[in-house]
C-alpha cells in the first residue's frame, strides 16, 4: 500500500518527488490532515501512520523508531496539560523536519541526475568523434597505402638516431679517443707544462755608422762602404749597456768584419747575416749577459739605413715602432 502511494505522489518537472505537495497541500497533504485529528490519541495514530507511510525501505527501521519516540514524548508531555493545540504544533514540527530532509535529498537525486546525462552526453558525443578518428586512421595509415607511408617514416627515424649515435660515439667505435682541442692558455705553455710569458718589445739601438774597410786599398773593386748596424736588446737594461760599452761593440764589430766580411766584391745580404750572427755572440759573451737579441746590417742606400741622430749612440724605440 504504501508503494502505491508513492507511486501517485506528486512530481516535480525534473521528476523528483514534490514534498512540499506532499506535506503541506490543504486537500491531501500530512500536516494538514493530522490537524483535523480530535484528540490526542487520534493525533497519535495519525502521525504515526505518516511516519511507517514515509520510512517504507529496508533498513529504515531505527528511523521509525526514533521518529515514534519523539512523537510519543510529544503527545505525553502535551496530553498532561491537555493542550491539544500544542500538540498538533509539535507534530506538524517533526513532519517538517521530515519534509526538509526529503527535499534535500530530492534536490541531490536531480543534480545527480543532471550531472549523468551530462557524462552521458559528452561520452555519446566523445565516442562519436573517436569513431571518426578511429576510422580516419584506419582508413589512413591501416590501409596498404598507408601502411607503406609509416614505414617509410619509420625508417627515417631509425636512420637519424642510428646517425647521431654514430657522431657521438665514432671516436670510441675507432677505437682512438679524439686529441682535447688546445685551448689558448695550453698555447701559452711550453713543453714542461710552465706557462710561457710574453716577452716585453725590444728596444732598437742605434750607433754611429762605420767605413769597412777601415782604410780602402789602391784596387780598383775595393772602395770602401758604410755601414750601419741596427741593435734590438732586452729592454730593461740592454740600451744603457750597449751604449755604455759603445768602444768595446765597435772594436767587437771591427774584428768581426775583418774575420768574416768578403774581402771583394759586392757583401750579399746572406754574408751580413753571417758576420751579424757572429757580432751577437761576441758583444753578449763581452759583457756576459743576453743584451743583443737581433741584428740588422745595411749599406747606405740602402732605404733602411739608420744611424745615432746624435753622438755614438740613440735608443730609437721598441722593435714594433
Amino acid at each position: 500500500m504504501n508503494a502505491q502511494a508513492k507511486k501517485i505522489w506528486p512530481k516535480t518537472p525534473d521528476g523528483a518527488i514534490d514534498w512540499e505537495m506532499v506535506f503541506e497541500d490543504e486537500a491531501s497533504g500530512f500536516i494538514p490532515l493530522i490537524a483535523k485529528s480530535q484528540s490526542l490519541d487520534a493525533l497519535g495514530q495519525t502521525t504515526s501512520v505518516v511516519i511507517r507511510m514515509l520510512f517504507t525501505r529496508k533498513g529504515d527501521e531505527v528511523e521509525v523508531q526514533n521518529h515514534i519516540k519523539e512523537l510519543n514524548a510529544i503527545i505525553a508531555v502535551c496530553g498532561r496539560s491537555g493542550k491539544l493545540d500544542a500538540a498538533k504544533e509539535n507534530s506538524a514540527g517533526l513532519l517538517r523536519k521530515i519534509k526538509k530532509s526529503r527535499i534535500e535529498k530530492a534536490r541531490a537525486y536531480v543534480e545527480r541526475k543532471k550531472r549523468g546525462a551530462g557524462l552521458e552526453r559528452r561520452s555519446n558525443l566523445f565516442s562519436g568523434i573517436a569513431g571518426a578518428v578511429g576510422k580516419a586512421l584506419y582508413d589512413k595509415l591501416l590501409s596498404p597505402k598507408g601502411l607503406i607511408a609509416l614505414a617509410g617514416v619509420l625508417a627515417v627515424i631509425v636512420l637519424i638516431i642510428l646517425y647521431v649515435v654514430f657522431e657521438q660515439f665514432k671516436g670510441q667505435i675507432a677505437g682512438v679517443e679524439e686529441e682535447p682541442a688546445v685551448t689558448e692558455k695550453a698555447k701559452k705553455k711550453g713543453p714542461s707544462g710552465q706557462e710561457i710569458k710574453k716577452e716585453p718589445p725590444l728596444r732598437l739601438v742605434l750607433l754611429r755608422p762605420f767605413h769597412w774597410p777601415l782604410s780602402a786599398s789602391r784596387e780598383k773593386n775595393n772602395k770602401s762602404v758604410t755601414y750601419s748596424i741596427l741593435y734590438f736588446v732586452e729592454p730593461e737594461e740592454g740600451p744603457s749597456a750597449l751604449c755604455r760599452n759603445y768602444p768595446v761593440v765597435m772594436d767587437i764589430v771591427h774584428q768581426v768584419f775583418n774575420r768574416a766580411h768578403p774581402k771583394k766584391g759586392p757583401t750579399a745580404d746572406e754574408d751580413l747575416a753571417i758576420v751579424g750572427a757572429q757580432v751577437i755572440k761576441d758583444v753578449n759573451a763581452k759583457l756576459r749577459r743576453d743584451v743583443v737579441r737581433r741584428i740588422k746590417i745595411y749599406a747606405y742606400g740602402d732605404s733602411r739605413f739608420q744611424a745615432a741622430k746624435r753622438g755614438e749612440c740613440t735608443v730609437a724605440a721598441d722593435e714594433n715602432k
